[in-house]
């Protein structure tokens, strides 16, 4: 693993590089060469000063305030992939990369995608009550209404009722410990907790054992109070938060679900949904702050759960079936939209063929600060160094490839 600017630059100019050794390298070009002494490992003496000369030129470059400064410009307004406010994103990430010399492509993709137009999560029993689908305005979200209510991407419409079934986090083990103590979630509406395994494994284990429909939230044990001060006061999930995301079947395929394994340019060959690898073993599906998933857990009868089932609300959660009832109702709208990528290319001078690339998706389900403008905000930082670099006569020996897309 690298562990200097020196080594993350060598990695552009050494006989050798890999993608995996230089994205290794890039949360190290922050930190100080370690002995300038001695030459880098692989590289003569003279190459090395050479080395260690751009190194010094590259590492005055990033700072904290521009980090912060893309940020809070980056993040004033929401940017689900494929909205206006996700092309307003792109502009303006195009505007930076030119400003530092670049020459930045915009190429535009069409992908199946998924947007609620109606979700409803109603408490029937043991008593009526229709919980929050998406989180309370803060003061400086000027664009909360095109903020979207908590979406769980890819997942079918529903509009189902039934008794519900805690199942810890989802995993097969888990509902094996549920068959294990007599309980089916065949028919019933099964709670899930965020964390352990990639969230579209949940749906897709419940689906195989004849469960309804899922409702996953961000237990306060893994994500919440009992880790520290929650926002806006720490970094933890308030009790109103929703952690939005997918539940396609990456482990599959990934990509535009149409086009596995190919370009989704216009045009291109679309295989229907129904074949689509991604959308296998789908139930309906969202996610719900742990505020809105405490009456729900409070009211389970059946069994205690294991220890190690035990999140962080003040009460035992109990496996279910009975005492609690929902009612899911999803309208969620698909289609084909465009999204755009942006790539800047900084040819090699003697290997150009080959390519060191360095990418962060830049949409976001919200504001999206934390994911992934902090991906998206460090290739914008290299770039404006490499960029420097350029200005002064340096060049890589293999083409540099700096990327943000929409997915």
């Amino acid at each position: 693993m690298f562990s200097s600017r020196t080594q993350a630059l060598a990695a552009l100019t050494a006989p050798a590089a890999s993608l995996a050794l230089v994205l290794s390298a890039v949360p190290a070009v922050a930190s100080p060469s370690a002995d300038s002494r001695h030459p880098i490992p692989g590289f003569t003496d003279e190459n090395s000063r050479w080395q260690r000369r751009y190194e010094r030129l590259f590492s005055a470059v990033p700072s904290p305030k521009v980090a912060r400064d893309l940020d809070a410009e980056l993040s004033s307004e929401p940017a689900l992939a494929t909205t206006t406010g996700d092309r307003h994103r792109v502009e303006r990430i195009v505007a930076h990369l030119k400003s530092y010399g670049l020459e930045p492509e915009v190429k535009t993709y069409y992908a199946y995608l998924s947007r609620p137009e109606r979700v409803k999560v109603e408490m029937t029993a043991p008593q009526h009550a229709t919980l929050p689908v998406k989180e309370k305005k803060r003061p400086w979200q000027k664009h909360f209404d095109e903020v979207i209510p908590g979406h769980n991407g890819m997942s079918p419409s529903g509009n189902i009722q039934g008794e519900v079934v805690y199942a810890n986090y989802g995993r097969p083990e888990d509902f094996a410990l549920l068959e294990k103590n007599g309980i089916s979630v065949k028919g019933k509406i099964v709670l899930i907790r965020y964390g352990a395994v990639f969230r579209g494994i949940k749906p897709r284990e419940a689906s195989r054992r004849g469960a309804k429909g899922v409702l996953i939230y961000s237990d306060p044990a893994d994500d919440g109070y009992t880790k520290g001060k929650v926002y806006p006061d720490g970094p933890w999930r308030a009790p109103d938060g929703i952690q939005r995301g997918s539940i396609a079947q990456i482990q599959l395929a990934a990509g535009d679900p149409q086009t596995p394994g190919w370009p989704a340019v216009k045009g291109a060959h679309r295989v229907p949904p129904s074949k689509a690898p991604m959308l296998r073993d789908l139930i309906p599906t969202t996610p719900i702050s742990y505020g809105a998933a405490a009456p729900l857990l409070k009211a389970l009868k059946g069994a205690e759960v294991p220890k190690e089932w035990q999140g962080g609300l003040p009460f035992t959660y109990r496996f279910g079936p009975g005492g609690t009832k929902v009612h899911l109702d999803l309208k969620n709208k698909f289609e084909v939209r465009p999204l755009w990528d942006v790539t800047v290319r900084i040819p090699g001078s003697e290997h150009p063929e080959q390519e060191v690339i360095l990418g962060a998706h830049h949409d976001a389900w919200a504001y999206g600060s934390s994911d992934d403008l902090s991906g998206a905000e460090n290739v914008i930082q290299v770039g404006r160094a490499l960029g420097t670099l350029l200005k002064k006569g340096w060049r890589p020996k293999r083409t540099v490839v700096l990327a943000t897309w929409g997915r």
